[in-house]
């Protein structure tokens, strides 16, 4: 992969997994059932390892210890 499609490949997935966190944890909203927080973020990031990590032959998770923590 280019540079470029290498870097919108984990410009997207950051996205998407703020969107996920932001989602979850908004007490607006109706976030999963109490307890199951951190399962559910660990079912976003095993969805876009699956589905973005092959793609840059990496998976850096660096970001996301930001939001985990």
């Amino acid at each position: 992969m280019t540079a470029a499609a290498c870097f919108f490949a984990e410009f997207f997935g950051t996205f998407i997994l703020v969107l996920i966190v932001l989602a979850a944890t908004d007490k607006n909203n109706s976030g999963p059932p109490n307890g199951l927080l951190p399962l559910t973020l660990f079912l976003a990031l095993l969805g876009l390892g699956a589905a973005l990590g092959m793609q840059t032959c990496q998976f850096a998770i660096v970001v996301t210890s930001r939001f985990v923590c």
